[in-house]
């Protein structure tokens, strides 16, 4: 009876001509994609649509050295004879795409995996597509009301404990309830948004989040919104941050080195999407259990143009144009002086600056992972500032210091940005290679026991005993009298509660609303971590599968 009901609903959208879906529609919006995806998990056919996301990824990315590496990525995984999720691939294309890759004058064009990914696609459309257009969950697709289209919202999280407050919002600790996967929501009050006329602020920290994955910064995995909140989804890193960490002593000299060459990386990253991270601090820096960091929190991430808006691309979420804020041409170029006291280079005083500036950060960063001290930390901004122009920074780098460690913390510290290391301008050598930028960083001496494709690939070795202190998370309980999780851990942040209390007074019309229209947003890596898992399950026989497949693997004889 289903079905028959089924076939009539299909008739009645033909009849509106309309039809089924296209795999283009279903590929196109998130909320199809889901349903779409947990049909290929239950029919165990999961490579496909894995390498056609994992492509669409590929096809977005700008910054040139992470468009190499994910290029050799999708090779390696998909595409040479012994691949582990090998698609079907001619020997000619394999060849020619496989030495596109390899090339390392320059990064692959985005169309690299364009062909293949057609081959894929029409797979699809003659193979699982019509499977999934007489399926039940392609038929609760279709029964969906307007206002359940959503691919996730709160009550999809079980909140566990508070971990921090912000200008704007805090920070929660919480479960997806299907996955069980732990995640960071940051949590930011529409109100304060609005009555502090800093809305142009949450979309840029989104927009920055949503265009800059990658190995060693934090990674956004969905955006959504509540009628009072906006909420972002990270990824949750358990070794806590290297503030903290380091509260503990310095760090070895090859710890600092391995930690500042990821964070190298990183940075080399968001300024080739013309990123200004402009907080980089060790609060800031997110350690994992493996040996690796993550730079976190965006929130003061802006563009190079004088708006700071973010120029994402192909990247760009629905609310890219909302980067921006309003400058006065008139006023000349005049940025705001952002960031943290002693961390922030000389020229951020003057209110012009640039890329160079982050590259100071990294030498202050350096200096501290080494000593566990800030030489140009003052007691106010006023005092930081005076040391940061003035202070002669070797005559306190204590005297255990290699030289090459001297060495690389001074020319991140040169006060002339032009100069500064990363920061001279780029040329060819005389020798067929090219000097200047980050090059001149990777060949430092401090570095030179880096090997620089291998760290982006996360395949070095980590140089020390990882010890970074970690404790299962706990719950926070939460009285029975709040009517909602989200409640309780709202009364605990003073402008939150009282925002709280505003609701019945101001309450949040439509016209308000309106300015967060197209906040919600999911990355594609949510999808591709779950179908990375059942096909890692079925590669090694393992139990376990989602839905209840493991009868099903057994009975296929996997």
């Amino acid at each position: 009876m289903m079905f028959d009901s089924f076939k009539k609903d299909v008739s009645r959208q033909s009849f509106r001509g309309k039809g089924p879906m296209t795999i283009e529609q279903i590929l196109g919006d998130p909320l199809n994609l889901k349903y779409f995806k947990q049909f290929c998990i239950k029919e165990l056919s999961v490579e496909n649509l894995l390498f056609w996301l994992e492509v669409c990824d590929y096809k977005t990315i700008d910054a040139p050295e992470y468009r190499r590496f994910q290029a050799r990525k999708v090779v390696r995984k998909y595409i040479v004879p012994d691949a582990p999720m090998s698609i079907s691939v001619q020997d000619k294309t394999r060849r020619d795409v496989s030495d596109q890759a390899k090339k390392t004058e320059k990064a692959p064009e985005t169309t690299l995996f364009d062909t293949l990914a057609q081959d894929v696609l029409l797979s699809m459309k003659l193979d699982i597509l019509p499977r999934f257009l007489e399926s039940e969950l392609y038929h609760e697709l279709l029964e969906l009301k307007f206002e359940e289209r959503k691919v996730v919202s709160m009550t999809e999280f079980d909140l566990y404990r508070f971990l921090g407050a912000g200008g704007f919002g805090m920070v929660l600790l919480a479960k997806k309830r299907d996955t069980e996967r732990f995640y960071a929501i940051k949590v930011i009050d529409k109100r304060i948004l609005i009555s502090q006329n800093q809305t142009h602020s949450i979309y840029r920290e989104k927009e920055v989040l949503a265009c800059v994955e990658h190995p060693f910064i934090i990674a956004l995995r969905y955006a959504f919104q509540t009628e009072d909140h906006l909420c972002l989804v990270l990824d949750y890193i358990e070794g806590g941050n290297m503030y903290a960490d380091l509260m503990r002593g310095p760090y070895t000299h090859e710890r600092a080195q391995f930690y500042a060459a990821q964070i190298v990386l990183a940075t080399q990253h968001l300024h080739e999407l013309d990123i200004l991270y402009r907080d980089l601090k060790p609060d800031n820096v997110l350690l994992t259990l493996d040996g690796s960091v993550k730079l976190a929190d965006m929130g003061a991430a802006r563009g190079i143009e004088d708006d700071g808006g973010i120029k994402s691309g192909d990247l760009g979420t629905a609310t890219v144009a909302r980067t921006g804020k309003a400058v006065d041409p008139s006023r000349g170029r005049r940025m705001t002086i952002t960031g943290t006291h002693g961390y922030r280079a000389p020229e951020v005083y003057e209110r012009d600056y640039g890329k160079a500036a982050d590259w100071w950060n990294v030498g202050i960063l350096i200096v501290e992972m080494l000593t566990a001290e800030n030489p140009l930390r003052g007691e106010n901004r006023r005092e930081s500032e005076h040391l940061t122009k003035t202070k002669d920074v070797i005559s306190v780098l204590p005297a255990y210091l290699r030289d090459e460690a001297k060495s690389v913390v001074l020319a991140f510290l040169d006060r002339d940005p032009t100069t500064r290391l990363g920061c001279r301008k780029v040329e060819d050598d005389g020798q067929g290679g090219i000097k200047g930028g980050v090059v001149d960083i990777k060949a430092h001496e401090f570095f030179k026991p880096i090997d620089w494709d291998k760290l982006m690939a996360q395949e070095m070795e980590v140089p020390f005993e990882c010890d970074v202190d970690y404790e299962a998370p706990k719950r926070q309980p939460i009285p029975k009298e709040f009517s909602t999780q989200l409640d309780y851990f709202c009364q605990m942040v003073d402008y939150m509660k009282t925002s709280m209390a505003m609701r019945r007074d101001w309450q949040l019309k439509a016209e308000d609303q309106k300015t967060f229209e197209g906040f919600d947003y999911i990355s594609n890596k949510v999808f591709e971590e779950e179908l990375d898992k059942v096909a890692e399950n079925l590669r090694t026989n393992s139990f376990g599968l989602p839905g209840g497949l493991e009868n099903k693997v057994g009975a296929m004889g996997l």
